[in-house]
């Protein structure tokens, strides 16, 4: 340290200096070893306190961050600087004794807001702007609040809430000099509660942004709460594009930019409802109920339902289709029947048809009503009803039966073994002739015609059903009637023990629902005789021990012998009588 002359050589390779007398100090490097306080307002002004590493040090400078040089003045062997603004965060502190060459240090300054962000409803909203975001807070300017979107800063209104600030005063202690201390006092301030202010979200480039509202202190919070600008949805199309006007029914809705996290669909002017996202082009909203007429369908993706699309998709809500008549009232299992539907409202435009589960099925339109063809069914009633989108189903008790025009009338035997094998024959009306099947429950086997005596014969029937609200229209239906009787023989396939229907296939292609019964048996085994002999004269009663020997037409058979009834006891005990037969040794079965 100390004072030296400074001179120039411009020539001769440094042989001449300039003689004019200029001197330079060097002086102790103003080392920065403390500040008090380490944090203050955005706005800035807050006196830092520097302890240096020298009293001797002359500082003529402060820089916080790059903001410098700032004035600085000494203060008990050290030196104060006011803090400039600044947006909110850590920067390093420095002293400088020419405020060109700065000290070095690790100790930095923080700038503080008092302002503090709780949460923000809605947390989304569309690039195009126009959101209104109400933020929940602390601290929060009451006049002349403002808002930032990551950047972007828009004016915001002061909502109300409920806050009580007080003031504390803060003391710090921190080196003055060599051999003392001195001691700087700060204020700050404290608050409890909330305050909600309301800020509109500007235009902004899709992304995450965070939200911050200016402080008392003048700065804005560093809270971090997060909002979305999320691109802006279309509406390409609807499926279906129209419904009833009792609504329920669901509409696939096709767009663009359709995921969010609170989705909403709104029909025409009726209340939004929630949609269930599929996928970024699908959407499914349930049409709420509506008076007939078209509406407009748009979806809301963010901003709580302040702002939907403007894709201009037309939804129309229609009379409803309520199935009130149908004739005829049953058809062939093979399906074609036309079935004439009468509905509740003429003005119904019917898109198609639909029998138990089976549709939607094209549909006509006929005498203020609507026609469709029976598909092919097992026997039996099923419920019919309309639709006009073919989505949404009327309710109707109607039903319409399945009828075959076979029928069973016996089978021969009514039981068999569960291993199959059993030759059934089935007396019955109405039967094939040719590829003949059976059905044992759900198995379905093929059968062979053996022959009958029947005569079958045509008949057209007529129906008449309300074709509009002024008169009457009628249909003819043909049918087929069918006296005497047929013989069919089926082979059980294997099955399991229990009881089933037989049921064999009609000429009309359906099967007969007549409900005649069959029984799978356990097969019968013998384990023992007694006696195990006796005269060839026969007569003799022998007791045959076994399992699952229970039967309504139960025979015994020895050796050749014709079999003969035998008494069934109980499961595993029967009695037979012997035959006479020569002598020797003969199975029993």
């Amino acid at each position: 340290t100390g004072m030296v002359s400074v001179e120039m050589s411009i020539s001769g390779a440094g042989q001449q200096f300039t003689q004019s007398g200029m001197m330079y100090s060097y002086t102790e490097e103003a080392a920065v070893v403390a500040i008090s306080p380490r944090e203050g307002a955005q706005s800035g002004g807050t006196v830092v306190r520097l302890a240096l590493s020298s009293v001797d040090a002359d500082v003529s400078g402060c820089r916080f961050g790059t903001i410098g040089p700032l004035s600085s003045r000494a203060a008990g062997g050290g030196a104060e600087c006011a803090s400039p603004a600044h947006e909110g965060g850590m920067v390093a502190i420095s002293a400088s004794v020419n405020s060109e060459v700065w000290s070095t240090s690790e100790l930095a300054f923080e700038y503080m807001s008092s302002a503090t962000v709780f949460a923000i409803a809605p947390a989304s909203g569309p690039v195009s702007g126009g959101t209104v975001v109400h933020v929940m807070g602390s601290s929060l300017v009451g006049e002349n609040v403002l808002c930032r979107f990551g950047l972007e800063v828009v004016a915001g209104e002061y909502i109300g809430g409920d806050e009580l600030c007080t003031s504390e005063i803060n003391s710090a202690v921190l080196p003055a000099n060599a051999t003392g201390l001195s001691t700087m006092t700060q204020r700050s301030e404290q608050c409890m509660g909330w305050v909600e202010v309301a800020c509109m979200a500007p235009p902004h480039a899709a992304g995450i942004v965070t939200v911050e509202v200016s402080a008392t202190d003048g700065g804005f919070s560093t809270s971090k709460v997060e909002f979305e600008f999320q691109p802006s949805a279309t509406v390409v199309s609807l499926q279906p594009a129209s419904g009833p006007s009792a609504g329920v029914g669901v509409v696939k809705v096709v767009g663009e930019h359709l995921v969010s996290t609170e989705p909403l669909c709104g029909f025409g002017l009726a209340d939004p409802s929630y949609a269930e996202v599929v996928s970024s082009v699908l959407a499914k909203c349930e049409a709420p109920a509506h008076k007939t007429g078209m509406v407009s369908v748009e979806m809301s993706i963010s901003g709580a339902g302040q702002q939907f699309t403007q894709s201009g998709m037309m939804y129309s809500y229609t009379e409803e289709a309520a199935v009130v008549a149908i004739s005829p009232r049953e058809g062939a299992q093979s399906g074609g029947t036309v079935v004439r539907l009468a509905l509740s409202s003429v003005d119904a435009d019917v898109s198609g048809c639909r029998f138990g589960t089976i549709g939607p099925l094209s549909s006509r339109a006929a005498g203020g009503g609507a026609e469709c063809a029976s598909p092919a069914h097992e026997g039996g009633m099923v419920a019919i009803s309309a639709s006009v989108n073919s989505e949404v189903w009327s309710t109707s008790e109607l039903a319409f039966e399945y009828m075959s025009s076979a029928t069973v009338f016996a089978i021969a035997p009514a039981s068999g073994p569960v291993s199959g094998g059993t030759v059934v024959h089935v007396m019955g009306s109405s039967l094939v002739g040719e590829n003949v099947l059976c059905r044992f429950g759900l198995e379905v086997v093929a059968g062979e015609y053996i022959g009958g005596d029947e005569l079958c014969t045509s008949e057209i029937n007529s129906a008449v059903l309300p074709a509009n609200a002024t008169g009457l229209s009628t249909m003819t239906q043909r049918s087929e009637q069918c006296m005497g009787w047929v013989e069919v023989a089926c082979m059980a396939p294997p099955h399991a023990a229990g009881i089933v229907t037989v049921e064999v296939s009609a000429t009309d292609g359906g099967f007969s629902t007549s409900k005649v019964e069959f029984e799978f048996q356990p097969s019968a085994t013998v384990v023992s005789l007694q006696p195990a002999s006796g005269p060839s004269a026969g007569v003799g009663v022998v007791k045959v021990v076994g399992e699952h020997l229970v039967s309504t037409e139960p025979l015994c058979g020895f050796g050749l012998a014709d079999p003969s009834y035998a008494e069934v006891v109980s499961s595993v005990l029967a009695k037979c009588e012997a035959p006479a037969h020569k002598t020797g040794m003969v199975s029993v079965e």
